[in-house]
């Protein structure tokens, strides 16, 4: 017996984990079904010595959203960067994660340019951040923490 009748297509689901699928940190995944490109998060790590996921894929994968599920940083703080690679694809969220993610997108900028910095450079510049803020707010299932995306 066949699973899909004859005029029903079957389509393939591809999911790339570019990061956090051994960590806590950098959470960014690329779901490919048929000719779509959606990138899911897109978060930084605080510990090791590259704090953003392997972003070598996106750079030749045509992305067409971005996904944000919610505000937590290891699932957003490496948007702006993660936004470049995307050239221009929009940005979905609910409106309290958009809400969220711009106050500690700016708060993070803000660390990391002031007076008591570490040595590093920042990850991302103040017009990378006022780029993302131009997210599409999506109305979702909201199970996992204030703002989260759910199926």
């Amino acid at each position: 017996m066949a699973l899909f009748p004859g005029s029903v297509a079957r389509l393939l689901c591809r999911l790339t984990l570019l990061g956090g699928a051994s960590a806590i940190g950098a959470s960014c995944t690329l779901v490919r079904v048929g000719g779509t490109a959606i990138v899911v998060d897109g978060g930084v790590r605080y510990a090791g010595s590259n704090p953003l996921p392997d972003l070598a894929l996106l750079a030749e994968t045509p992305v067409d959203a971005v996904l944000l599920t919610h505000p937590h940083t290891d699932d957003s703080g490496g948007l702006p960067v993660i936004l470049e690679a995307c050239l221009g694809a929009p940005v979905l969220a609910t409106p309290p994660t958009s809400d969220l993610v711009g106050i500690l997108l700016q708060d993070a900028l803000r660390m990391r340019n002031g007076p008591d910095r570490e040595a590093e450079l920042p990850l991302y510049s103040e017009r990378q951040v006022e780029r993302l803020l131009l997210i599409e707010e999506a109305a979702m299932n909201q199970p996992h923490s204030e703002g989260s995306a759910g199926a």
